[in-house]
């Protein structure tokens, strides 16, 4: 298992931590109807700081073959993707909503996005692992004598 192998696996797990955490959020919303709990905000913080970490792998993943300035922009570059992210997930919901909605079109934005990353990271990871298995294997030849 090589580096690219453990960056890709490591963004498949944070990615999911992310919407775990994010799910997590939405059901203690729903069933205790507190906005302002310690809960729910330390979920979204959690689910917040997982999305931006499990995007800061994949750009690393993505630019494995790439010299350090380019990896070190991609990895800077996660921030203002996962904004963009959100702002198009947003974007999206709100051309959609109903004028009286419920909590839940609140939450969907963390959803899409948190399912848009998890995707990524999946495919990600399985076309990683795909690559390692297909690569060239050095082979040693033994002459005989």
């Amino acid at each position: 298992m090589n580096n690219t192998h453990r960056t890709a696996q490591c963004a498949l797990i944070v990615a999911a931590a992310s919407a775990v955490s994010w799910a997590a959020k939405a059901l203690i919303f729903g069933l205790t109807g507190a906005t302002d709990s310690i809960a729910v905000d330390v979920l979204f913080l959690f689910g917040l700081v997982s999305q931006f970490g499990a995007l800061v792998l994949l750009m690393l993943t993505w630019t494995r073959n790439r010299g350090r300035g380019t990896r070190i922009l991609a990895g800077v570059s996660a921030v203002p993707l996962g904004l963009a992210l959100a702002l198009v997930t947003n974007t999206m919901i709100g051309a959609v909503e109903p004028a009286n909605s419920h909590w839940i079109w609140g939450e969907l934005n963390l959803w899409l996005s948190a399912a848009a990353v998890l995707v990524a990271a999946f495919v990600t990871a399985r076309r990683v692992v795909a690559g390692d298995q297909m690569a060239p294997q050095s082979v040693s030849v033994v002459e005989p004598a």
